[in-house]
């Protein structure tokens, strides 16, 4: 953890358990960890300013006989607004949307073509289990622009794209764009998204977002 001045405050260890896909914080000061555990298949943890864990919810996620390093297909990432979160799972294509305490307000289900099953892409052998990296097409994070209107980004390596839909609380897919090469959209604050990509050098894109609703 650091300061607004980049100055080293503190660290915390959580469980080994925990398969982390996001980490953000909450309006009192909470931290929400997107970590999926084998263990209770929960997705969303609330933890204190040291650490401990105060509460565990969100839509489980199912091993599918998925262990170790393969496991980490599972679970998704979330993101916080002024009065609610939001999280996308990794595959199936569900958006999920949680009042601050936790209370599940509305799920989102997309086509099912639109993401693979995880199970598709592990294999099992006699050595154990290997994965199809570049054949898994999965939400990779979910950017809330405010309490209303999402961006869902799908990874697609497959066809080495991005695919970023524009989703609305009401579960209307408003837009869907498609990027080409290594875009990954960071975070959105005060009418600006912030973007990363990976060409012949590292470069950070930052848009203006307007006429949003």
């Amino acid at each position: 953890m650091f300061t607004p001045q980049l100055e080293f405050a503190r660290s915390f260890a959580v469980s080994p358990a925990w398969l982390l896909n996001s980490l953000k914080v909450l309006p009192n000061g909470s931290l929400l960890a997107s970590a999926y555990a084998a263990g209770d298949g929960l997705t969303l943890r609330v933890l204190g300013r040291a650490g401990g864990q105060k509460v565990a919810f969100g839509p489980r996620a199912s091993p599918e006989g998925l262990a170790g390093f393969e496991a980490s297909l599972l679970g998704g990432t979330a993101d916080v607004t002024g009065s609610r979160i939001v999280f996308s799972r990794k595959s199936p294509y569900e958006i999920w949307q949680f009042a601050l305490d936790g209370k599940a307000l509305r799920r989102c289900i997309g086509d099912s073509r639109w993401t693979t099953q995880p199970s598709e892409v592990v294999s099992d052998n006699r050595r154990g289990q290997s994965l199809a990296w570049k054949k898994y097409v999965h939400s990779s994070r979910i950017v809330a622009l405010n309490d209303s209107t999402f961006i869902n980004v799908i990874l697609d390596p497959v066809r080495d794209r991005r695919i970023v839909d524009l989703v609305s609380s009401e579960c209307v897919l408003l837009r869907r764009t498609e990027l080409k090469g290594p875009t990954n959209l960071l975070r959105y604050r005060d009418g600006v998204l912030l973007a990363a990509r990976t060409l012949d050098y590292p470069e950070v894109v930052v848009y203006e977002v307007r006429g949003m609703r």
